[in-house]
């Protein structure tokens, strides 16, 4: 009982779609319950957690590895009643070969929904439309805000004098040697210190003020000029006598530059000042982790939605659909198709080319091996494979950019840890909803991009796998796999709607192509500090972060998905050129036995040579191939069949 209602075919594949779907659902809203009235929300988000940056990092990555995980599941479920919606049933499929028409069997077809009822093509549509918030805002809802610090750098006696004594605490500050402090200060996020003074023991040291933040991002003695190297100031003396007009803006300071030429700190000047030692003040790391109210709340309205949808199509009456290869043998054994009667070898390239109202002359076997990628349409494997190098191309323009804006700190940073030299934006920071949705939808986009190529991958490798379905069976007699309860030889339909070797490389690429997708392209919030602990309402921003490394690990997934596909597709041959067994014309016409059998399709069957053994294989008169539970001899090479 068990195994009939929760495992076996395509209606306990839909139980545990709906299953799926309001686990998720329950967990959306138990979660968006307690979130809502524990934490108060300012301009509709509201922090949930608030501690050192390493462990608000380790929380988000693993919340955003959770919810890539349950959205893999939901959108799986969403995906397997979609295809269920493109299933034609027979009267349908009759209708529509009638007309010179045909549909297809197994994988999910757009082109079925002008042929299957009009209430399936809305729930279809239906369920599409709610996949989108999932798409655009489903890893978005949790996001991490890291708090920078001011910093308020002084490089004479004087000015140390000034701050030390105007300290309420001097415990706060730390001395460091010139090497550590070039170290700690090389970021462009301060966490650990603030303030720092900068100390020569130069009694003619001259009294310039330097004061750096980000966005801002300048370090000038009148605070009106920007720099876009959040750290220029340690190698100032450096890149001041040695830039030119033409590469001041392209040489960056970093760690190894300021090693290299400052000696590791022994002759590190600060404008000409001879810095001794530095002091720092300490400060607290602190991050928070916060939530979005709003897509939230969209996430639980459009899962409450897709939740329903399956419902009903668990309480609808059921229809007896052309789901798997199996289920189309059946029914054309069943009842046998007139409009394909003698086409027993038209290949589906011919009836895509001529149709097949009109009667065929009898075909010669071949005996050729085609490759398996024709059994997906040529022109639709390779529009899938064109979409993918597509994608791959514009991350590799990203990457690009990315690299060559970063001036070599393009892979200083990990996955999803925003640095400063890999921010951008599209509008003026805005801390509020009006700019944090935006931003996040932004940078989602990716992510629905992956999702429709996550579809198209699971379209044309459907068509492959019915392809070597029905390979299979002209090698020897098997039992028809099909979407209901198996009767007889028949066997149950796939856990997933194809084999697991194939089902599970296929999701576990798509859930790797989302996480690496939320880590490589993220929204940045950062509130500044003062030195006092107050966040500085003029230096808070929200940007599009990205990460190269990030970047370079997608382009390594999606190009392994293309190889695999395009190697897997080539090498591999079929025993028939029949082309796209998907196609309902082509599996129609293998179905015309031409003799009485009892229940063929509750028995072992096979695809060969079934005509009677006084009509001699001569090549002169045409023979008939089809589906039999009977003995089958292999097809002739240069015979004629009809």
């Amino acid at each position: 009982m068990f195994y009939d209602t929760f495992i076996c075919g395509w209606r306990a594949g839909l139980i545990r779609s709906f299953l799926l779907s309001l686990i998720a659902l329950i967990v959306n809203v138990s979660v968006y319950s307690w979130l809502f009235s524990a934490f108060s929300a300012e301009a509709g988000t509201a922090s949930i957690m608030r501690s050192s940056c390493g462990r608000v990092r380790g929380a988000n990555t693993g919340i955003h590895a959770a919810l890539n995980i349950l959205s893999t599941l939901i959108l799986g479920a969403s995906t397997y009643a979609m295809q269920g919606m493109t299933a034609p049933t027979r009267q349908e499929v009759d209708k529509a070969h009638g007309q010179g028409k045909w549909v297809e069997i197994g994988t999910q077809s757009a082109r079925n929904l002008f042929y299957v009822r009009r209430r399936n093509a809305w729930i279809w549509l239906i369920l599409g439309l709610t996949s989108l918030p999932f798409h655009l805002f489903f890893n978005a809802r949790v996001v991490a805000n890291e708090a920078s610090f001011d910093v308020r750098d002084n490089s004479t006696i004087i000015d140390l004098l000034q701050d030390v004594t105007n300290s309420s605490n001097l415990t706060d500050y730390v001395r460091m040697d010139a090497w550590e402090c070039m170290q700690n200060y090389s970021s462009g996020f301060l966490r650990e210190y603030g303030d720092v003074v900068a100390v020569s023991t130069q009694l003619d040291a001259k009294p310039p003020i330097l004061y750096t933040r980000f966005p801002q991002s300048y370090i000038s003695s009148d605070r009106e000029h920007t720099n876009q190297d959040p750290y220029h100031w340690i190698c100032h003396d450096f890149l001041t006598t040695n830039s030119t007009t033409q590469n001041n803006d392209a040489v960056r300071c970093s760690i190894e530059l300021a090693q290299e030429r400052f000696d590791s700190g022994r002759n590190w000047t600060l404008y000409g000042n001879t810095v001794s030692y530095c002091l720092a003040r300490r400060i607290p790391d602190i991050c928070e982790l916060q939530f979005n109210q709003w897509l939230m709340l969209g996430v639980v309205v459009f899962g409450g939605i897709k939740t329903i949808v399956i419902a009903y199509l668990l309480i609808a009456r059921p229809s007896h659909s052309l789901r798997t290869l199996g289920d189309a043998i059946t029914s054309f054994l069943k009842d046998e198709d007139p409009t394909t009667k003698d086409m027993c070898l038209v290949s589906s390239k011919q009836i895509r080319k001529h149709g097949f109202v009109t009667k065929y002359e009898p075909q010669i076997f071949t005996g050729s091996r085609p490759r398996w990628l024709t059994s997906a349409n040529t022109t639709e494997f390779f529009s899938t494979i064109g979409i993918s190098a597509f994608y791959i191309v514009v991350l590799s323009i990203a990457l690009f950019f990315a690299v060559q804006g970063a001036n070599g700190f393009a892979f200083s940073s990990g996955l999803g840890v925003p640095d400063i030299q890999s921010l951008a934006s599209f509008k003026p920071d805005d801390t509020g909803s009006s700019g944090i949705v935006p931003t996040l939808l932004i940078v989602n986009i990716p992510q629905l991009g992956f999702s429709i190529l996550y579809v198209v991958y699971t379209s044309i490798w459907g068509k492959l796998l019915i392809a070597h379905e029905f390979d299979r069976l002209t090698q020897a007699k098997k039992g028809l796999r099909i979407s209901e309860r198996p009767r007889g030889m028949q066997r149950a339909s796939h856990f997933f709607t194809m084999p697991s070797r194939y089902a599970l490389p296929l999701m576990g690429c798509s859930a790797a192509l989302h996480w690496l997708c939320s880590q490589s392209f993220f929204m940045v919030r950062i509130d500044g500090v003062n030195s006092r602990g107050e966040i500085d309402q003029d230096d808070r921003l929200v940007r599009l972060g990205y990460s190269s490394s990030g970047i370079l690990a997608l382009i390594g997934v999606a190009l392994a998905m293309l190889v695999a596909t395009v190697c897997i597709g080539s090498f591999r041959r079929l025993w028939t050129s029949l082309g796209e067994t998907s196609m309902s014309a082509v599996i129609s016409a293998a179905c015309h036995p031409g003799r009485y059998e009892v229940e063929p399709w509750l028995q072992e069957v096979q695809w060969g040579d079934v005509t009677e053994s006084d009509n001699s294989g001569d090549g002169q008169t045409a023979r008939h191939i089809s589906f039999t539970a009977r003995l089958t001899e292999r097809p002739t090479v240069d015979q004629a069949y009809t």
